[in-house]
């Protein structure tokens, strides 16, 4: 009802301006639908189509007034009308998509406080004015109470939306403010029509309808309104909350009173409907709320119990884990016997390197079933982490009498057995085997899950060790390894921070003449009792321990540092080079080649006279990196060279593929090498390799000069052993340098 009768006031000559404003009020509404997204469109569109009815109404009205017909109660009532639930459909949609799991609740809300509000409303705008009473037909009753009555839904309406988010955009606020000028202006004008300063009141209606356009259009032009249906975040149930409610419960008593006091008195059906739309909204919303936290309480029920699952389940194979395995061992009387096998898949990398992770899953899906398959019916099946499983076979106090430890060998060999058939993913095949350590605890003695989980994974470890594929049990003399092993680490740390481990260089020498054309340097330790500590002994230990890369690192700066001063005091004759072995840990490195250079800088040797040895077994391990990181240190001018020739795998592959300098043939073709033996055929086979890839090649292990007299007719130049030198301290080679040759032992 933007307009009322004629004759008002200031706006009897501008209808036409009005009108103007409704229909750019619209215009605008349509312009952002437009350029909204999501739910935004349709509240934008609906606002738009409610606009748009009080226009035509509007336009209707005025037509009506000029042609001398009375609009009041005909059917222009019912487009006004029309505006109103199409409004509230739009708050609905609005309300629902800022907060779509609570809107509804915001709604509910908003409803009690209008129904609290509704006998105030009906006493002060419908019956004390008179109006109802004045209405002569049942149509124009019915319109009568029609308008407040949605007046109070969209105030209701409107609550939910103001407590539906504590985000609130300029858009929303501008929405708000529309509404509530045009609520009030609206509620305003209905006690108007029935007042005694019908003009001065309709007058300022008129005002009140315009500036509501006015608003409706800013917020519409304004840049978060496109934006004005995202979801917010839910703003907290607060103080203000509860009072409203609370209000809306006993606003129907209050104005029952104020009602019988000033205005005349109150229509008990009218109180007893007001209190009954309260009661019957609250209801609702107790039930809701009542529904909404058996809801919760059941799906966090549900969660927990996932969560229960998830923390005892694997999800992968659906085995149960390392903490359902603890909490079954806690539940194993002492007085029972049990084995716990510790099972790791042993080339289980290379399927991930290969075919990737998700062949890897597979695999170790296949792998759990197998294992299931190769313990039951008595024994269970865990898995730890990666591809480590652990079997529990547990024997009650009636089969005590029984050998765990037998009964798991048999279990193990079982399960071995199952891990070495092919697993077949896709179009590939796959040889996986596994390895199994056990661990046994005897009836009546103490029992500590954590330990005997380590001690079945040590024994699998070395059963690891010992060549993969095996069984291993863990007793006592294992036990004792590993405390030898663990007090061996000890020495090296404290030997690696007091520098007792040294370089020993061993001459490789030229088999025409023997004069020295390099060395291997080779570690040694003297401990501090004085006992010369053997490589083989140490160097393992420290590999398993991280601690060869310190070792290598060491041996790489004093190998140059003698290299340095062994060619200085050379004089005229060509430098000799030094060949430094370098670990699996080293090679994997990525700054590798960096420190290398930083120790070539620090020493200000030649980089040609620096070589890294490597086995052919480092290069296996991982060949991609390999070939990266050596490539880098073959561009600082360094040579390479791949030790033990011969008894690795895919030996010629090596030489093709990495930047191989020097090639020494391994000395299990040396020892044997006669006229006859097919070791010569070896050696000369090798030799003819490297001459053919343009390798320099030296043989290992000479030890008498029967197998340097067939090395060098085979056409070997170089060769090392015992023949012409062990391996002797830095002081002691120094002084090769000034002897022309090394004469044969």
């Amino acid at each position: 009802m933007l307009f009322g009768p004629t004759g008002i006031w200031v706006f009897d000559s501008a209808d036409l301006p009005f009108l103007l404003l409704s229909f750019a009020a619209t215009a605008v509404c349509v312009r952002t639908s437009r350029r909204s997204t999501g739910k935004a469109v349709l509240v934008w569109r609906l606002i738009a189509l409610s606009a748009a009815c009080n226009l035509i109404a509007d336009i209707a009205w005025i037509t009506a007034e000029v042609s001398g017909l009375t609009p009041s109660g005909s059917v222009i009532d019912l487009v006004y009308l029309m505006s109103y639930p199409v409004l509230l459909v739009a708050l609905a949609v609005l309300i629902r998509a800022r907060d779509p799991h609570n809107g509804s609740e915001h709604a509910l809300d908003g409803v009690a406080v209008v129904a609290g509000l509704a006998l105030f409303a009906w006493q002060a705008v419908v019956v004390a004015p008179g109006g109802l009473a004045d209405a002569g037909s049942l149509s124009q009753q019915v319109l009568l109470v029609a308008y407040p009555l949605m007046d109070l839904l969209l105030l209701g309406t409107l609550a939910g939306l103001m407590f539906g988010t504590t985000k609130r955009s300029p858009a929303l606020w501008g929405l708000v403010g529309y509404l509530f000028v045009f609520l009030v202006t609206d509620m305003v004008y209905a006690v108007a029509q029935h007042g005694e300063e019908v003009s001065t009141l309709v007058a300022l209606t008129d005002f009140g309808f315009a500036l509501a356009y006015v608003l409706l259009g800013a917020t519409a032009l304004n840049g978060s309104a496109p934006l004005i249906a995202d979801e917010q975040p839910t703003a907290e149930t607060g103080t203000s909350r509860f009072l409203l409610l609370g209000a809306a419960v006993v606003v129907p008593s209050i104005t029952a009173v104020v009602s019988i006091t000033f205005l005349g008195g109150v229509d008990p059906r009218v109180f007893a409907a007001s209190a009954v739309a309260v009661a019957v909204v609250l209801m609702v919303r107790v039930a809701r709320i009542m529904s909404a936290e058996q809801l919760a309480r059941r799906a966090a029920e549900k969660a927990q119990g996932e969560l229960t699952r998830l923390a005892l389940e694997d999800p992968l194979t659906g085995l149960p884990n390392r903490n359902a395995l603890l909490d079954r061992l806690a539940s194993i009387p002492p007085a029972d016997s049990l084995a716990l096998l510790f099972i790791d898949l042993d080339h289980f990398k290379v399927v991930n390197d290969t075919a990737g992770h998700a062949a890897g899953d597979t695999i170790l899906k296949i792998a759990a079933a197998r294992i299931c398959t190769a313990v039951q019916p008595t024994g269970e099946v865990f898995r730890l982490s990666g591809d480590e499983f652990v079997a529990l076979c547990g024997m009650g106090q009636a089969e005590s009498d029984l050998n765990p430890e037998v009964l798991a060998e048999q279990a193990a060999q079982r399960i071995l057995d199952v891990l070495s058939a092919v697993f077949v993913i896709g179009d590939l095949r796959w040889f996986i085997g596994g390895s199994v350590g056990i661990a046994a605890s005897h009836a009546g003695s103490a029992r500590d899950s954590d330990e005997l989980i380590r001690d079945a994974d040590v024994a699998m470890y070395e059963a690891k060790r010992q060549g993969r594929g095996r069984v291993r049990s863990f007793d006592q003399d294992l036990q004792e390894a590993i405390r030898n092993r663990h007090e061996l680490e000890n020495e090296i740390r404290v030997a690696i921070d007091r520098n007792e481990i040294e370089a020993a260089f061993q001459p490789v020498v030229h088999l025409d003449g023997h004069e020295v054309a390099g060395f291997e340097a080779l570690a040694r330790w003297r401990d501090r009792s004085g006992r010369n500590r053997s490589a083989a002994e140490f160097i393992e230990v420290a590999e398993q321990t991280g601690l060869i890369s310190q070792i290598d690192h060491e041996m790489l700066r004093k190998s140059c540092r003698f290299i340095a001063e062994f060619n200085e005091h050379r004089l005229d004759r060509e430098p000799a080079w030094v060949s430094v072995n370098l670990s699996t840990q080293e090679l994997a490195a990525q700054d590798l080649s960096t420190r290398i250079a930083s120790v070539l800088a620090e020493t200000g040797i030649d980089p040609s006279w620096l070589t890294i040895e490597l086995t052919e077994g480092a290069l296996t391990v991982d060949p991609d990196v390999a070939v990266r990181r050596l490539t880098e240190v073959h561009d600082l001018g360094v040579s390479l060279a791949v030790d033990d020739f011969g008894t690795g795998y895919s030996s010629l592959a090596h030489l093709l593929r990495f930047p191989v300098d020097v090639l020494k043939v391994d000395r299990i073709f040396v020892d044997g090498l006669t006229a006859t033996t097919s070791s010569r055929s070896v050696a000369a086979a090798a030799l003819q390799v490297a001459q053919t890839l343009g390798i320099t090649s030296v043989a290992e292990g000479v030890e008498t000069q029967v197998q340097a007299d067939a090395l060098l007719a085979l056409g070997y130049d170089l060769a090392q052993g015992y023949l012409f030198a062990r391996a002797m301290p830095a002081t002691e080679a120094l002084r090769l340098a000034h002897a022309p040759t090394v004469q044969p032992q």
